[in-house]
């Protein structure tokens, strides 16, 4: 976009509202709405999130956005490509050979005790393979709530993305937990972030129930709700700009449309 500057431009987002850019930082600018400051991923906020009044700017934000998006794709499967040329990784089979399963949320039980240690990522990792829709993209939710607290206590406190690698022995693809999209809550902000709010049993009213398993899918939206409520509560902490990057990249890859998430309603709400 040049030396342009989009400082003072009204612009409308699909949940926040009118708005208007104070300041743009590199890949980044910072918007006020009614509900205080947001900061989105410039130019890409404006191909799914944000437009501006200005048509033919608009137009011109998309474009961009686009062939960031695009460059971005093409430096992924050049790397990819790169990586099986050197290590001579097999092809991997075709997904029409076998039974394709739609990808897929989850959001896992934990214990009280364990939700701190920094082995509870490696305890995650161990359980991926046997979920068949926890595939590249899905998000994992992980919750717990103190020993003797009720279920509707149980609250968020660590989420991350799936990624895939390739098992060179079993020539197939390998789930395993995102390098990069990855955050964890610090206690005073998980209990901000109540998993029954966002989430709600199947043909199930009254008070929340996880019932047997240790884990349970979540939708798309859910995902979403949870992540955009973990932006706010980030908001000037040092992860803030991991928070918004892993917002605006999991809903460009579940391609969600975010005039059609609106608000929790979870057991706890409804």
């Amino acid at each position: 976009m040049g030396n342009m500057s989009l400082a003072g431009k009204k612009v409308q987002h699909t949940a926040f509202g009118p708005g208007t850019i104070l300041r743009q930082d590199g890949d980044y600018i910072t918007v006020q709405f009614a509900a205080g400051e947001k900061m989105f991923v410039f130019p890409d906020a404006f191909s799914q999130f944000l437009s501006i009044a200005d048509h033919t700017l608009q137009q011109q934000l998309e474009t961009a956005a686009l062939e960031r998006h695009t460059a971005a794709a093409q430096a992924a499967a050049a790397k990819k490509a790169d990586l099986q040329e050197r290590h001579s990784l097999p092809d991997l089979p075709a997904e029409g050979a076998v039974r394709v399963y739609r990808r897929r949320n989850a959001a896992f039980k934990c214990r009280y005790d364990t939700c701190e240690k920094p082995e509870i990522l490696a305890e995650m990792a161990d359980q991926l393979p046997t979920l068949k829709s926890i595939r590249r993209n899905s998000m994992c939710v992980l919750t717990t709530k103190p020993v003797k607290a009720a279920e509707r206590q149980r609250y968020v406190f660590a989420v991350f993305l799936v990624d895939m690698d390739v098992d060179k022995a079993a020539c197939k693809p390998a789930v395993r937990i995102s390098n990069k999209y990855k955050l964890h809550l610090e206690e005073s902000e998980a209990n901000r972030l109540l998993f029954w709010n966002y989430h709600a049993s199947k043909n199930s009213s009254g008070e929340p129930s996880w019932s047997t398993g240790v884990h349970r899918y979540v939708t798309d939206a859910e995902a979403v709700q949870i992540l955009r409520d973990i932006v706010t509560i980030k908001t000037g902490a040092k992860d803030e700009h991991l928070a918004l990057d892993f917002f605006n990249y999991f809903c460009q890859a579940a391609q969600v449309d975010m005039s059609k998430v609106g608000n929790p309603v979870g057991a706890l709400i409804r």
